[in-house]
């Protein structure tokens, strides 16, 4: 099996200091996204939104890089590297100093990248104890399988692109179910038909006797 580093097929960069007086903006030229933005759920996947935006005088002033479209995105210090959360940027984003960025060079598909980061759990190249972190060195070093040419890796992502889409049509599905009982409920709730009844009435509140588990 011929093998390559992740340094051969993508480069690492390094977030930007994001000061506080620069933060809330909610529009702007750049998103200037956090770790925090991961968690969001229009990004569980692709960068899609952010909480704080900057203006290209900002950019300037700060120095800060710009990351392509495309770049795939990671927790580079602290607890959050545990999660292991790995996303893909939608349009060029300026990310903060505790993010790093993984970038494909020539001849890598960037949705391959994205992909091959989120099935690597990269906690396991973590370097510190007290407090965890990326070094760039450390990642560039880790081997991996070849990924063949471009059209190869596209199959494997055309693959991959029709697991997630039936994973987020699923998702789509739980949440109009969930509400859908929600609102029957609580039309149920507000039937003046419906007389008031003790919770006592219809269940054991605090049982004392034991529950069959399963």
């Amino acid at each position: 099996m011929t093998c390559r580093t992740l340094g051969q097929i993508c480069s690492f960069k390094a977030g930007t200091a994001f000061p506080k007086e620069y933060q809330g903006l909610s529009q702007g030229d750049y998103p200037f996204i956090k770790v925090k933005d991961m968690n969001s759920k229009d990004n569980t996947c692709w960068i899609k939104s952010a909480d704080n935006w900057v203006s290209q005088d900002i950019v300037a002033e700060l120095s800060a890089k710009i990351h392509p479209a495309g770049s795939s995105v990671f927790a580079k210090v602290g607890e959050a590297i545990r999660a292991n959360r790995v996303r893909q940027l939608t349009k060029p984003t300026i990310i903060d100093n505790n993010m790093m960025s993984a970038t494909p060079k020539v001849g890598i598909d960037a949705d391959y990248l994205y992909y091959l980061l989120c099935s690597m759990k990269l906690s396991n190249w973590v370097d510190g104890t007290a407090l965890p972190y990326f070094k760039q060195k450390t990642l560039m070093q880790i081997e991996i399988r070849d990924p063949g040419s471009v059209d190869q890796q596209r199959k494997v992502v055309r693959l991959l692109r029709l697991i997630d889409d039936k994973i987020s049509l699923n998702n789509q599905l739980n949440d109009y179910l969930e509400q859908m009982c929600q609102n029957l409920f609580d039309r149920f709730d507000n039937d003046e038909d419906n007389p008031l009844v003790k919770i006592s009435d219809i269940a054991d509140v605090n049982p004392k006797r034991p529950l069959k588990k399963g």
